[in-house]
This record gives structure tokens, C-alpha cells and sequence, in this order.
């Protein structure tokens, strides 16, 4: 849901006339839809939904240290030292 808000977020900022988005996401894999609405006074919450992650991001980029996290994409990871590689 992540995308989500901050594709909301970012709409919000460019077309400042905008107020309220419903959105959805849909998963064809398992026949899921998930709606969510949202609304331009939270557009800030919208838009950091990535700060976190971000932040980890760039302090492993400047202590040059790649901590192993295991996600849905370690099946296509070329790392095969990992422990999470799933090749």
C-alpha cells in the first residue's frame, strides 16, 4: 500500500486542486482488490512513507555495510552467498 500513498502524495503536490483520491491496488494472483481513499491535508504523510527505509538505505551506502534482508525478490537476487538466496 505503500505505492499507494505516496503516488497519492505526489498528485496531491502537483495538482494542488485535487482533494480527495480513491485508490485501489489489485492483485490478480490471489483475486484481491484493496481500495483506500485519501484526502490533501495528510499529503505529507503521504509522500514520506519511504523516509525510513530510505534512511537505512543511505546509512548503509555511507558505512559501506549491506546487512542480508530477506524479501519477496530474494528468488531473483544474483547474490548466491546470501543466506536468504532462494536460488
Amino acid at each position: 500500500m505503500k505505492q499507494l500513498d505516496l503516488l497519492a502524495g505526489a498528485v496531491f503536490v502537483h495538482f494542488p486542486e485535487v482533494t480527495k483520491i480513491k485508490g485501489g491496488l489489485s492483485f490478480l494472483c490471489c483475486d484481491a482488490f484493496i481500495k483506500k481513499e485519501y484526502t490533501s491535508d495528510l499529503y505529507k504523510s503521504y509522500i514520506s512513507v519511504f523516509d525510513g527505509a530510505l534512511e537505512r538505505i543511505e546509512v548503509a551506502k555511507e558505512e559501506n555495510v549491506w546487512n542480508a534482508v530477506e524479501s519477496g525478490l530474494c528468488g531473483f537476487c544474483p547474490v548466491t552467498s546470501c543466506e536468504h538466496n532462494r536460488g
